[in-house]
């Protein structure tokens, strides 16, 4: 299915998921198109339905997971899909750190235009010593 085939909100899409976002959403992208989607983790490929069309990207929420990435956890807490306090609990701990470690090169790249490469060099995200 291509960009022009989507037509309305609620079609449903295939696309690979390349990583996480700020916030509780991972990013892809459909043909040229940027689409954020709601509960899926990075190294997945997944079905996902638009629900919001914006002039840059689109929205949209995970309907099935195709192939499964080994960053993907089950969440320790029982209310975790209700609650939405704790986002990222469907990653692996390795999977939480090495997202934080790639947003902040994004965000700062993309706000200074210093080079990834002397970022990733630079700059490092530190785990907790224990894990809850």
């Amino acid at each position: 299915m291509s960009v022009k085939a989507i037509q309305q909100i609620g079609d449903l899409i295939e696309l690979e998921v390349d990583r996480m976002t700020f916030g509780s959403t991972a990013v892809g992208r459909f043909d040229e198109v940027v689409v954020f989607i709601e509960g899926a983790a990075p190294g997945e490929r997944v079905q996902a339905k638009i629900t919001r069309f914006k002039k840059n990207y689109w929205e949209a929420e995970l309907t099935q997971i195709l192939s499964k990435s080994n960053k993907r956890a089950t969440p320790p807490c029982p209310i975790f899909a209700a609650c939405g306090g704790c986002q990222w609990q469907h990653l692996t701990y390795e999977a939480q750190i090495e997202a934080k470690h790639d947003i902040l090169i994004h965000q700062i790249n993309r706000s200074t235009k210093i080079a990834r490469e002397d970022l990733i060099s630079k700059l490092k995200v530190h785990p907790a010593k224990s894990q809850l």
